[in-house]
């Protein structure tokens, strides 16, 4: 594969222990705000709901898509979403604002009625930087890590090599923290690689954007890799198996997608 999705977790199906690394090998995509294309059985529904900041506070003037409606938050954060029609199974309402990670909340939705989604959103801090000719490994206060190939960057718009300062975005969300429900893409639910959705559980979730000196959004190269580690907190340390699957939640994505093993 040749992007690295923004969000990636390291996630077991409930109902079977999958093969799998907790340190998987993963390259970087694009950023962008899409539009939610809709495939399946649709419902008409209303939404309301809050986005917040890691410390609880309102974010004024973020982007809440639903379907193909949109609306901004208000210095409270909230936002209200009105007879949009969504798929029913998988209604999810995308969130953007910029200096944060794309992030959204999937669930099921019920015709004609009023749902409350809360989300909280993670700030686009850096961890850190390095050059793209000799990349180099970065370490999160968690313990999760990331290690950026040597000369194998390139601009996500034009596939150009790029040869300058590189720096990564880094967020972590704690799979046994209290607001693990509020900071998540999506739901625990993913797609497998036959096509079938499955119930997930979590170790970790890392969110990873790459972008050059000027603010541009790069990607590692085709044919390249970079190493992402995640942590696994002591408290579940005993009911980890010993091989993990990765799963991506992309640009685009409503739903987490396994990656790999």
């Amino acid at each position: 594969m040749n992007t690295l999705r923004n969000w990636l977790s390291v996630v077991v199906l409930l109902a079977v222990v999958a093969i799998g690394c907790q340190k998987e090998l993963i390259e970087n995509g694009t950023v962008s705000t899409p539009t939610i294309p809709i495939t399946n059985p649709t419902t008409t529904t209303s939404i309301n709901g809050r986005i917040i900041d890691e410390d609880n506070k309102p974010i004024a003037g973020a982007t809440v898509m639903a379907g193909f409606t949109a609306a901004q938050t208000n210095i409270n954060g909230e936002f209200v979403l009105n007879n949009v029609t969504v798929e029913a199974a998988r209604a999810f309402v995308q969130v953007t604002k910029e200096g944060y990670f794309r992030t959204g909340r999937l669930f099921i939705a019920a015709e004609n009625q009023r749902h409350f989604v809360e989300v909280q959103m993670l700030k686009r801090n850096a961890l850190g930087t390095v050059s793209a000719a000799n990349g180099g490994l970065l370490t999160h206060s968690s313990g999760a890590s990331i290690l950026l190939p040597q000369g194998g960057f390139v601009h996500a718009t034009t596939g150009a090599a790029y040869s300058g300062q590189v720096t990564v975005d880094f967020a972590w969300i704690n799979p046994v923290g209290a607001d693990l429900h509020r900071q998540m893409p999506g739901d625990l639910r993913g797609v497998d690689s036959t096509g079938r959705e499955v119930g997930l559980t979590t170790f970790g979730m890392i969110g990873v954007e790459l972008t050059g000196s000027g603010g541009e959004k790069l990607q590692i190269a085709s044919g390249r890799t970079a190493t992402l580690t995640f942590p696994i907190p002591s408290g579940i340390q005993s009911v980890a198996p010993n091989a993990i699957d990765l799963w991506s939640f992309g640009d685009s994505a409503i739903i987490w997608k396994k990656e790999g093993r």
